[in-house]
């Protein structure tokens, strides 16, 4: 596969993904709003996009399966990693005021922007070595 090719594939595969989620967080809020079930619609909103940013890092996704490449966790990005999960889940899961101020927390924008740099740190932390 050429490089423009697997550039071409993986923007499909990314705006694909994008409508996905955003066709199942609008059932998902509809749900919310008729039943009062409020947990699947957060727990999805606040995790949607971190595959996303996963995907955004590996600049050539054809190429995981390559059976002379020994996959290892880097451990320098936990702390990246860290601080993204605890802006998206510690506001929504302890009753504690948190360290975060309220407008930061409620802004719409930047749940999905933390997501997207938690998935790419995930990514990052990933290293490729010849065997």
């Amino acid at each position: 596969m050429g490089r423009y090719q697997a550039i071409i594939w993986k923007a499909a595969v990314f705006f694909f993904y994008l409508w996905l989620v955003s066709f199942i967080q609008s059932k998902l809020q509809t749900l919310a709003a008729e039943s009062f079930i409020v947990y699947p619609y957060i727990i999805f909103g606040q995790t949607a996009y971190i595959p996303a940013g996963f995907l955004l890092k590996f600049e050539k996704i054809t190429q995981w399966r390559k059976k002379d490449v020994l996959w290892r966790w880097n451990r320098k990005g936990v702390g990246v990693i860290t601080l993204c999960l605890y802006f998206l889940f510690v506001p929504f899961v302890l009753p504690l005021p948190a360290l975060l101020p309220g407008v930061l927390v409620t802004n719409p924008s930047a749940s999905p922007v933390v997501q997207m740099v938690a998935g790419y740190a995930a990514a990052a932390c990933f290293l490729k070595e010849r065997r």
